[in-house]
């Protein structure tokens, strides 16, 4: 269960306005009738002052295709909540990268922090569950961006939400990176659970 948000008076009204402000992520908007077991059109408009991606959540999971046989179909579902890191070496412009196989999520930059609270999560359609997924912390440069450290994470599909604190390794591996992670996991083996 995701937290509520937003939300309006709840009145008897053939239109109703909402203005509250966002932090980027995912949102569900779910429109109710007043009366019980009664059906009826919605039109929403969202005005936003940047660009977004708002689209229509037709289905809860991945469509099967003719090539799901070959080229795999998804076996778990895995929320990643990025809470925050601790303990990095300065203050920095960070953001974080989260990965999973070939996909991946990157939070909002976090500025002038050694311990930056990201609080952002990304779902993974995951093929193969034992692949783990890696989390990367960056720090925001004019010209390049230089990674400050990541870890790698096992998930397992157990069907709970697990907490998480993990060290951040250098690009090799090695422990030349300072930090940790504080990441909260929750993996499915139904599609549709989160």
């Amino acid at each position: 269960m995701k937290e509520k948000v937003a939300d309006s008076v709840y009145i008897n009204t053939r239109s109703n306005f909402v203005r509250t402000e966002l932090r980027r992520g995912r949102y569900v908007v779910i429109p109710t009738t007043f009366d019980k077991n009664e059906e009826g059109d919605m039109m929403l408009r969202i005005f936003t002052d940047t660009d977004n991606n708002c689209k229509e959540l037709c289905k809860d999971q991945p469509t099967a295709s003719c090539f799901s046989g070959l080229l795999g179909y998804p076996q778990a579902v895995t929320s990643v909540h990025l809470l925050s890191a601790t303990g990095l070496s300065k203050k920095h412009d960070t953001y974080a990268v989260i990965k999973s196989g070939n996909k991946s999520a990157k939070t909002r930059v976090v500025e002038d922090s050694s311990s930056p609270e990201y609080d952002e999560e990304a779902i993974f359609y995951r093929k193969d569950p034992r692949n783990p997924i890696k989390i990367q912390i960056w720090k925001k440069d004019l010209i390049r961006d230089d990674l400050l450290g990541e870890a790698t994470m096992m998930c397992e599909v157990n069907n709970s939400t697990k907490q998480h604190v993990v060290q951040l390794q250098d690009k090799d591996g090695g422990v030349g990176a300072t930090g940790s992670l504080s990441v909260s996991v929750t993996s499915h083996d139904d599609l549709t659970a989160i």
